[in-house]
């Protein structure tokens, strides 16, 4: 290791990845949950005055927490759970189309403390669902901007799980879910740095 150390010109302690899973995860959940994210922002723009709790309301009732909201009561009652779907029969029965008609209800997908990942995979069904949602519930409405908020947080959540699943995978080649033949989680792909 010295020598290759030597050879490439760099010094091992300043150039160690850690557990960049672990890193990944964390700058995840500041981007998703941190009460510093806002103050940081406002540090950038000049604006030193934010406070905490104004972020911490923002967190409490921003668009991913409405969005939580709305899914975690849908999920827990079956008479909203089959409303939905009812709602997204209707629409489907009504089409021309014989694709959209021989489609089935989607139902919601609840996310989970301890792993991030299933807040994008909340956020990516809620756009799916997103009219059906909208028919539902007004409590927790979810405004455009807020829509469009919880759609920049699906596509910044996109690249943290390209890296995450670079990272999980065994290296083996086999067919992806978007056509390809290809491996995920080969050293080289993984440490360009």
């Amino acid at each position: 290791m010295e020598e290759i150390r030597k050879a490439l010109g760099f010094e091992g302690k300043t150039r160690r990845l850690r557990s960049f899973g672990h890193i990944l995860n964390l700058a995840v959940k500041a981007l998703l949950f941190s009460h510093n994210s806002e103050a940081f922002e406002d540090d950038i723009q000049g604006n030193k005055t934010l406070d905490a709790k104004a972020h911490g309301l923002w967190r409490w009732k921003g668009p991913v927490r409405k969005l939580y909201n709305l899914i975690f009561w849908i999920h827990r009652l079956d008479s909203l759970t089959n409303l939905l779907r009812s709602l997204q029969l209707t629409a489907y029965s009504k089409s021309d189309d014989p694709v959209v008609r021989a489609k089935k209800p989607l139902d919601v997908i609840i996310d989970v403390v301890t792993c991030w990942l299933s807040t994008l995979y909340m956020i990516r069904h809620a756009l799916l669902l997103k009219g059906f949602l909208e028919d539902l519930w007004d409590e927790n409405k979810l405004e455009e901007k807020d829509w469009a908020i919880i759609s920049l947080f699906n596509e910044v959540l996109q690249h943290f799980e390209h890296v995450f699943i670079t990272l999980e995978g065994d290296g083996q080649q086999r067919k992806r879910k978007e056509g390809y033949i290809g491996a995920d989680g080969c050293l080289w792909d993984t440490l360009l740095g």
